[in-house]
């Protein structure tokens, strides 16, 4: 127990030590400058539900980052300096429910005979997908608007739509790094 707030334990613990300058826990004004905007389709109508102003500042409400900086955090992750060496050892080796495991996904890396791991976000509003090499040695990540659908509440083929979406810019990336990536030697 660390008996802070969620914010401040982010901050010193994560944000800070990984030099995460663009991303935030805090309440985010859906007006700010540069804030990506996503959109669902409610009862026929294109609704803005930028923001989390209902549960910014709580664990369930995630973050709001930028790619740059979901990149960093994956780097910091996997090269050690976002946990120690037994949880992130506990990480990639738990049994979970393969291939997740604690907090990530985990996959066969094209290039090496290690796994790659990444994180996934799928969200009404947006699709994201980080993607880090087990060592931290390089990353990728995409965040994608989507067209504003109806909500898996008013049609449940929404959530296959997204999840197809997410599938595909998972493969994008992991193509990608596959082509980048260069074997350790």
């Amino acid at each position: 127990m660390r008996h802070k707030p969620f914010i401040q334990v982010m901050r010193e613990q994560v944000s800070e030590p990984l030099g995460l300058k663009n991303t935030s826990p805090d309440p985010v004004d859906p007006h700010e400058a540069g804030l990506l905007h996503g959109y669902v389709a409610l009862s026929g109508e294109r609704v803005d539900t930028t923001g989390n102003v209902f549960d910014g500042g709580s664990p369930t409400s995630g973050a709001v980052s930028t790619v740059e900086d979901k990149n960093r955090f994956m780097a910091g992750l996997f090269q050690g300096r976002a946990l120690s060496a037994a949880s992130l050892k506990e990480m990639k080796t738990s049994p979970g429910l393969a291939p997740y495991r604690l907090g990530m996904w985990e996959h066969s890396d094209g290039c090496s005979i290690n796994s790659r791991h990444q994180g996934r976000g799928n969200f009404w509003e947006h699709q994201t997908v980080a993607a880090s090499s087990g060592d931290g040695r390089y990353q990728a990540a995409m965040a994608v608007t989507m067209p504003p659908l109806p909500t898996d509440l008013e049609d449940e083929s929404s959530y296959r739509k997204r999840g197809l979406v997410n599938d595909q810019i998972e493969s994008s990336l992991n193509e990608t790094l596959d082509r980048l990536c260069v074997p350790a030697t």
